[in-house]
């Protein structure tokens, strides 16, 4: 039996946004950021403007679609909007978001999403319990438009038996110089998560 989730549970560095049964203003418009499939799972992430929860302002909506190819129930959009400020990211900062998407009764669909300025070229990603690394370059990100603020928007798409959480991330830049005639590149953190 599918069970509907589909919420977006907190901010990684601030407070929670929504919780199990939290209703929203529709949104005017969504935009599919990524699509993929995780098991028997097919997922888009979407995002897009709107009306927040309490009526006032600019809105940030997002939703993660899915539809178990497993069974015969429709996908089910369900969206939920939350103040548009809280998700802009500042010159330096990355933003982050946690969802749980749509589970049936033994699996569990998460997308971990950041947000940085379009320039940032490639996040690193450690995770607890270890010294493992993961590196995500632009190729794997997608920039949006909203309310005419630009903005790079990351994934991560897991399922409750990946034994990684995300301990720490940064946002990178290569940078070059010449060295006694020789081009000498290196990384550098543009972008951090603020509290």
């Amino acid at each position: 039996m599918k069970l509907r989730i589909a919420l977006v549970s907190a901010l990684l560095a601030g407070t929670a946004l929504a919780g199990p049964g939290a209703q929203s203003a529709a949104p005017t418009l969504m935009q599919t950021a990524t699509t993929g499939t995780l098991g028997t799972w097919n997922y888009a992430v979407q995002f897009g403007e709107g009306t927040p929860d309490h009526g006032v302002g600019k809105g940030f909506c997002s939703d993660v679609v899915t539809d178990n190819v497993a069974d015969d129930y429709p996908a089910d959009p369900n969206p939920y909007c939350s103040e548009y400020t809280d998700m802009r990211p500042g010159k330096r900062e990355l933003k982050g978001l946690v969802f749980v998407a749509s589970s049936s009764a033994d699996t569990m669909v998460y997308v971990d999403t950041w947000v940085t300025r379009p320039h940032v070229e490639r996040l690193q990603i450690k995770y607890s319990g270890g010294s493992k690394r993961i590196l995500k370059k632009q190729t794997s990100s997608s920039v949006l438009s909203l309310y005419g603020d630009r903005g790079r928007y990351w994934f991560r798409v897991y399922d409750a038996a990946d034994p990684n959480r995300t301990k720490s991330i940064v946002g990178q830049d290569k940078q070059c110089e010449k060295v006694r005639g020789k081009r000498r590149c290196r990384w550098v953190t543009v972008a951090t998560e603020r509290s």
